[in-house]
């Protein structure tokens, strides 16, 4: 008899007591085979666990994390079959299913892990390097509810736009990010995405995006962005701190901040007397403004006020060798900064 129906003839509490003792992939592969047992492991209470979502030319892996203990799914299309086993031991099948695409295999684990142990999906890193034209075009079917951290990347140096198919507009649909997006792929201006899609709170484009534009960069509505190989003018900068000017106070509430890197063009063009307002006023803001990246000094910036809600004080900074331009909104305007912090960027 398998152990799964040994179990479904326990008593409740005994089932409760031999799931707790289980690692996760056994507790998971029990729960999956009976649904008495199933119901069971839904209603315990867990440790916190982490889940990441690893997809890359070497293979596409589930990651569980509990107490710092790392059990490892991996995911193997074969024909019409995709076959899910454990890292550790290697190739101790977990169980197989009928599949085409390797992705749709994934969201159906992940949609069932997440509702027994009820996690939710802490990273999912998409590395594309070496992936085919059809590879890609499966990514499509990856599906993700929620996700505190989206990586899309490519090699380092790479600047060939991948764009073949709008399978980045679909993983970014497809796959939630609520807490940090990071585009490291380079792009086209053939791209389109819908800005509503774009619900994470740090937004950062490290590769050139020629298709955005700062109509579609105000939509997107992400309170904190930063955007390498901007495509942006200095008087796209400006009209978007002068729209912010004149937001309604929902929106004033959300919006944190931009950092845009232009580069040598920046350092090339830009007087000190582009960015108007008034200098610093130790009265009325601190000096570094904090981000989750690091902590910017602001003592040269030029400090304006919103014309709705004269409350609210927004900077404008030339910083980073003069190649970028800062705008930051002070929700805060005296944060406290942890000793020790301002020797190094934080990551």
């Amino acid at each position: 008899m398998a152990i799964p129906d040994v179990l479904s003839t326990l008593p409740l509490r005994a089932i409760q007591a031999v799931l707790l003792h289980f690692n996760i992939s056994d507790l998971l592969s029990c729960s999956r085979t009976c649904l008495r047992v199933c119901n069971v492991a839904k209603s315990l209470e867990y440790e916190p666990i982490s889940l990441d979502v690893d997809i890359s030319i070497y293979g596409t892996s589930l990651i569980f994390n509990c107490n710092n203990v790392c059990e490892t799914w991996s995911f193997k299309e074969s024909g019409n079959t995709v076959t899910v086993s454990k890292k550790d031991p290697p190739n101790t099948i977990i169980y197989g299913e009928g599949s085409n695409n390797v992705y749709y295999s994934l969201t159906s684990a992940i949609i069932y892990v997440t509702d027994v142990l009820k996690c939710t999906v802490s990273k999912v890193k998409i590395w594309i390097q070496g992936f085919k034209p059809f590879m890609l075009h499966n990514l499509m079917e990856l599906r993700i509810e929620k996700c505190l951290d989206l990586q899309i990347y490519i090699a380092l140096g790479e600047t060939t736009p991948v764009i073949r198919e709008q399978w980045v507009a679909e993983v970014i649909k497809n796959v939630c990010a609520t807490g940090r997006l990071y585009i490291g792929v380079p792009t086209d201006g053939s791209f389109t995405c819908d800005p509503c899609h774009f619900k994470c709170h740090l937004l950062v484009m490290d590769k050139p995006t020629p298709w955005l534009t700062p109509e579609i960069l105000w939509k997107m509505r992400c309170p904190q962005m930063i955007i390498k190989n901007c495509p942006f003018t200095l008087e796209n900068f400006l009209a978007f701190v002068d729209r912010w000017k004149v937001t309604d106070r929902r929106d004033n509430r959300k919006f944190e901040f931009l950092d845009m890197h232009f580069g040598d063009l920046l350092k090339k063009k830009i007087t000190d007397g582009i960015l108007r307002g008034k200098s610093w006023d130790k009265q009325l803001r601190g000096q570094y403004y904090l981000t989750d990246e690091e902590v910017i000094d602001c003592q040269n910036g030029k400090d304006i006020i919103h014309i709705r809600d004269e409350r609210l004080m927004a900077t404008t900074l030339i910083h980073k060798n003069r190649k970028n331009l800062f705008f930051g909104v002070w929700h805060n305007p005296f944060p406290v900064i942890p000793d020790g912090i301002l020797q190094a960027p934080r990551r």
